[in-house]
């Protein structure tokens, strides 16, 4: 499965407004995942999901 990176949830309440790459096909993707990263400028997944969801439409 690919994965990629869109950003960093900085604001402590959580929201954020994250844009897509304008070349991104979403219908590639099903799946949204947030995760809890380091620090470490390695945007592979952590293995540590937050939250998880299906994207539909």
């Amino acid at each position: 499965m690919e994965m990629f990176s869109i950003g960093v949830l900085r604001d402590p309440s959580g929201d954020a407004l994250l844009p897509l790459p304008p070349n991104v096909d979403l219908q590639a993707y099903s799946v949204v995942d947030v995760s809890a990263e380091q620090y470490d400028n390695k945007p592979a997944h952590s293995g540590d999901s937050l939250l998880r969801g299906t994207l539909t439409g």
